[in-house]
Parts: C-alpha cells; structure tokens; sequence
C-alpha cells in the first residue's frame, strides 16, 4: 500500500458498509470515483471467511473488521441494531480505526448504520453523511412478505417494526449533516415527509459508465436456450421484485411465442425461492420458466445483451418508487430491448429517453400484452433500444454525470 500525503490523510473519508467489497456496486462505483478525483478513501466493512483484513483495489483502502462474519452473525446482529440502533461489530471496532486512520469524514452506507456512525461524530473534524440506497422502512414491510418460518415471522414482529423505523429515519434525516439520495423521488420524499432542506439532500443514482464494455457473448449461454425467445430477469429475488408477475403472465405468452422462455437469474432467501418454484409448479410452466441460480457478472451480461426482453417487473409500493436498480441503466447502456413496470423511477427514466415499454405494475395481462408488442413489433423495439444508449447521455443519466456531482460534493466541503 502506498502511503498518503498529508493533505490526503488529513481528509480521509471512511465509507461504512454492512455488506462484502468490493461486491457491492454502488459502494465500490462511488469508492473508485472517489479515489480516481485525488480522495482519500477507506471503507469499512465485516470481514468473511478467506478475506484479507487489509487491501487497496484500485485506490480504495479497505479494513475488514471482525472475523467470519456469517449470515447467523449478521441475523444477530441485525437484532441488536434493531433494539439499540447500534452495530455491535462496528460499535467495537469504529472508535480505534477512525483514530488511528485520521479519519475527517464518514459516509454512511444505508439507514442501519447511522446511529452508530453519529454516535462517534464528536471524534472527527468533519462531516456524517448518510448515503440512502433505498426506502428502508417501506422496505421492511415487502422484504418478509413470502417468509414461512414462524420463528422469522415472530423475529420480523417484534424486531422490525415498521413505525419504529420510520422514526428512526426521520431522526437520522434530521441529524446526519448531509443525504445522499438515490433517486429524485426519495429526495422529493424525504423533504415532503420529514422537512428536510433541499439543500441538504444531493440525488447520486445507480446509473452505469459511457463506456461500459460489452463483454458477454453467447458461448457463455447454456446450449438450452439456443433458439428460444428469452424473457430475462437478473438481479434478486425478493418479493417486491414482481417476479411473481411475470411467471403468472407466461400462461398467456406461451401461446402466442410457443418457443419462449422466462429466464429467472440471480437469488434470494429460501423461502422466496421456495414461493417463486411452487408458483411454477401448479402454473404447470416448468418447461418455460427456468431458475439459473446467481451467476458470475460477465455470465449475467451475456444474458442481457442476447435476450430478446429485458425486464424489471417491481411490484409498485413505497418502497420501489423511491430507488432504483443498476440493471435498468446496464440493460439501456448495452442498447437491449427493456420492459419495466409503472413504478415511478422506472416508468420516468424510460419514458423520458423513450427507451422501452411500460407495464401496470403487479397487472399479468399488461405485462404479457407488453410482451407480445414487442414480439409484434422487433424493429421498432430494438430501435428504441439502441436510441436508449444515447438519451441517457443527453439526459444526464450515466455515471459520469453522478460522480462528477458527487466528487464535487465532496471537495466543497470543511
């Protein structure tokens, strides 16, 4: 590791994140921008089994913390957080590491970790960021919708209480000195909702570099799909992802594309997976819904840059109107064919560039009369999709224009 100047270390940002790195994509995107402008970057993040406790990857430093950090760790401590709005793993490490890494600024990577970074605020010169992925307390009431474990279903009731999260994010609104919002409508939301100052909010979205290379290709597609028309979903499985909806169209698309496939990729909890197959099942489509399992990135862009649809099908509710998936911007940059529902960040950025076709969210039948306009009308929908490429250019809607603003962000601050 290279050592920092003394201007650089005496402005060192710590990005905390309950999750793997540099797996998570936003957090690495906004770390790599980071570091790319001249900023001193550490993330701060669990340590798993066979991980190094110190590494630089590409100009971002990154501390592991703790030691095999399991899912049963995180479920506990998950818990704790829910009842003390603390991190047990980072309320024992944080203290020590902001010490001895001279740390000026932290940034916050989703609502759960905030308390413990404010908690810690008087011990840094500088600023606590708070960075919103998503609608966390809208999020809580979809996440465990499908869950069949009673032990859960009573964890979830008295641990992950809607209202005392909502609370909890009016307050961490209130007292971090900035939000990082991911999309307009959480920026809109959150100054409508808990008056928050716009100037206190700046929108960093989750959208995808000019010049991201196409680097898929059909050998990387299982020889079963040769000859199908592919319907492709990638990402997670969750309930508000509406996977559910577009397994229930298929009854209907399957009789006019007699050749078609619903190719789910990607994972989730078991007993999501578990609905999703038993839903399958007694539809009696196994033969044109086919589970992947969660694959490889390359592998995943091979699917999306040779399928014939696209589709991020989300349920519409609190929680997916206020964020907004990567695949949406990778699906427009690679120029492929897209079909989305009427969620509101969704329905805005395909309709603004004209990039695809809009469904009425949670609605089978619109999603699969969408499905056969596009198979209806081939070239006019692979021309909206190669025209999607350059809108979202001329919209202001690639990485580049949200890392500009948020290293710009960054160095206009004490």
């Amino acid at each position: 590791m290279h050592a920092m100047t003394e201007e650089q270390a005496s402005n060192r940002i710590a990005m905390l994140l309950d999750g793997k790195y540099p797996q998570d994509i936003r957090v690495r995107k906004e770390a790599e921008s980071m570091a790319d402008a001249g900023l001193d970057v550490l993330v701060i993040c669990p340590r798993h089994e066979g991980e190094s406790e110190q590494e630089t990857i590409r100009g971002v430093k990154v501390r592991r913390i703790g030691s095999s950090y399991t899912f049963n760790k995180k479920g506990w401590s998950d818990i704790i957080l829910s009842v003390t709005w603390r991190h047990p793993l980072f309320k024992k490490h944080l203290e020590n590491i902001l010490s001895e890494e001279k740390i000026h600024h932290i940034h916050v990577h989703d609502l759960p970790l905030m308390q413990t970074a404010l908690d810690l605020k008087d011990r840094i010169p500088g600023k606590v960021i708070m960075d919103m992925h998503e609608n966390y307390p809208e999020g809580i009431k979809s996440w465990f919708v499908w869950q069949n474990s009673l032990l859960k279903k009573i964890k979830n009731r008295l641990f992950f209480q809607y209202s005392r999260w909502l609370d909890y994010e009016s307050r961490m609104s209130h007292e971090a000195d900035h939000i990082i919002a991911v999309v307009d409508e959480m920026k809109e939301r959150l100054i409508r909702l808990n008056n928050i100052p716009e100037e206190k909010i700046i929108v960093v979205s989750n959208t995808e570099k000019r010049d991201i290379r196409s680097i898929g290709s059909p050998e990387k597609i299982h020889p079963r799909f040769k000859g199908k028309f592919l319907i492709t979903y990638v990402g997670g499985f969750s309930p508000e992802r509406g996977i559910d909806t577009a397994i229930e169209a298929m009854l209907e698309i399957r009789q006019f594309i007699p050749n078609v496939n619903l190719v789910l990729l990607g994972s989730g909890h078991s007993g999501v997976i578990s609905y999703l197959r038993k839903l399958v099942t007694e539809s009696g489509l196994e033969n044109e819904v086919v589970f992947t399992g969660k694959k490889p990135f390359d592998v995943a862009m091979s699917y999306i840059e040779h399928s014939d649809i696209n589709i991020i099908p989300h349920h519409l509710n609190d929680h997916t109107d206020h964020t907004i998936p990567h695949k949406l911007f990778q699906i427009m940059t690679l120029g492929k064919p897209i079909l989305v529902s009427s969620c509101r960040p969704l329905k805005r950025v395909v309709d603004v560039c004209n990039a695809g076709r809009v469904f009425k969210a949670g609605d089978a039948q619109s999603f699969a009369s969408e499905v056969q306009w596009i198979y209806s009308h081939k070239s006019e929908a692979a021309l909206m999709a190669k025209q999607a490429k350059e809108a979202i250019k001329e919209h202001g809607l690639t990485w580049e224009d949200d890392a500009k603003r948020l290293v710009a962000f960054y160095k206009g601050l004490n």
